[in-house]
């Protein structure tokens, strides 16, 4: 390992480094791994005391672990890629739909009105299927209509206004009977 200050760890810099680490994971006596791997039983206390095999540990998950991530990273890019092109080969297979829709509704003969009007018809829910999957077009469209009470009373006002007093009272009756239709009961 690099330190900036003090002797560099012979142990760290041994170039059987990863063999005397595991001796001294495994209990392996000191006497026994320096004999081995020609090192002291001092430069091999120092570097077990130092944490030195705990750094080595961490820098290896750490390395482990960027590889793993940069393996998942291609992986998704590859669905992502995979995914693109299943969409593009749709797309091309709808506007090929569309296209030919459309050169029926071209070829189609003055007296053939019905196939005519069926090659329109393909040709508008091809187009329509073309937008929604290029997510031009929603689905399912949804219209909001908000009425204020005060426009809501003004048409009621409007509608009523023009019917005589009788009309009114029927009219008036029946809604409110509607009204109380719509409304749940509380339980």
């Amino acid at each position: 390992m690099d330190r900036p200050l003090g002797r560099q760890c012979t142990i760290c810099n041994h170039p059987q480094r990863v063999e005397i680490d595991k001796a001294l994971v495994a209990g392996v006596a000191y006497r026994r791994i320096a004999a081995e791997y020609g090192v002291s039983d001092g430069s091999l206390r120092r570097h077990k005391k130092n944490g030195h095999i705990a750094e080595q540990i961490a820098k290896v998950a750490r390395k482990k672990e960027i590889e793993q991530a940069e393996q998942i990273a291609a992986a998704v890019e590859e669905k992502e890629r995979h995914e693109v092109a299943s969409v593009d080969r749709l797309l091309k297979i709808i506007e090929a739909l569309l296209a030919e829709c459309l050169g029926m509704v071209r070829g189609a003969t003055a007296g053939d009105e019905n196939t005519k009007l069926r090659a329109v018809r393909e040709a508008r829910e091809t187009a329509k299927l073309l937008l929604e999957v290029q997510g031009e077009l929603a689905a399912n469209p949804v219209i909001n209509i908000t009425l204020i009470e005060t426009q809501l009373n003004d048409i009621r006002a409007l509608v009523l206004g023009d019917l005589c007093p009788m009309c009114q009272a029927v009219v008036a009756e029946r809604l409110k009977a509607r009204k109380q239709q719509r409304e749940i009961p509380c339980q």
